[in-house]
């Protein structure tokens, strides 16, 4: 919990801000939800609201949504917003005191994949979730047309990397999320790859955009001369293999959908 919540914290103050990335994105996954009027929703990781206001449009004022987030700064956001029908709630998900069977369906954006223990906060989503209820989430994904500066970036990330101590457990090899899901009680019901691109002003406000996130968490570790290398490693990287020279944010996220059995 402290280092998501200390990097986020770090964060809050620019996240989501130019480009609004995950608004974008936030949205269609809320239409792939499909949430229905109505319903009780739970998002998870909901930082300043990016899943959290498209959903309370989609469930409407007979609806509810608890937005739950370990952030302190990204949850005195989403207190500012007067709403009757949202809940707020500063915790993890993997130790969450929500009720069992009180909500209807859950939404994630761009979080689990961050968590230390994911098959801890599947089973507590499991948990508060109703029979039949569903969790929709995304996860990032790479992009077809840019495949070639993604490995490049993947190999300067993994670069830097190494020259750490030790690595944040939340940053570690992804789990195997298929045995996971289907371990605790659910089934894979639709996914979906989202190719999105998203106009940015060129390399430098790339490299501005990617320390507005979780990604910022590798320039934090590294000492200040690293993280000046660093920083140069990726503009370079942009500049001559970017499909548009870093004029555009280009992602293909997976969007997959899971029911309660």
């Amino acid at each position: 919990m402290t280092f998501n919540a200390d990097l986020f914290d770090r964060a809050a103050a620019q996240y989501d801000e130019t480009p609004p990335f995950f608004r974008i994105l936030g949205a269609k996954l809320v239409e792939f939800a499909d949430l229905p009027a109505g319903s009780s929703v739970l998002d998870i990781g909901a930082g300043k609201g990016a899943v959290t206001l498209p959903a309370l449009a989609a469930v409407g004022p007979p609806g509810h949504v608890t937005a739950v987030d370990v952030s302190e700064q990204m949850i005195e956001v989403l207190r500012g917003y007067a709403v009757s029908n949202l809940s707020i709630l500063h915790q993890d998900i993997t130790e969450s005191t929500i009720p069992d069977a009180s909500h209807d369906h859950a939404v994630s954006g761009f979080t689990l994949h961050i968590l230390s223990d994911f098959r801890s906060a599947l089973i507590q989503i499991h948990r508060i979730l109703r029979d039949g209820g569903t969790l929709s989430w995304s996860k990032p994904g790479g992009h077809p047309e840019a495949s070639e500066w993604e490995e490049s970036y993947g190999q300067i990330f993994e670069t830097f990397s190494l020259r750490l101590s030790s690595t944040p457990s939340e940053m570690t090899e992804e789990p195997i999320y298929e045995a996971i899901i289907n371990s605790v009680g659910f089934d894979v019901i639709e996914q979906v790859t989202v190719p999105v691109r998203i106009p940015i002003g060129g390399p430098e406000e790339y490299w501005a955009w990617t320390q507005t996130h979780g990604a910022r968490w590798l320039t934090d570790q590294l000492n200040p001369d690293e993280a000046v290398e660093f920083k140069s490693a990726v503009i370079e990287s942009l500049t001559q293999l970017h499909p548009t020279h870093g004029h555009d944010i280009m992602v293909a996220p997976l969007f997959t959908k899971l029911q309660r059995r």
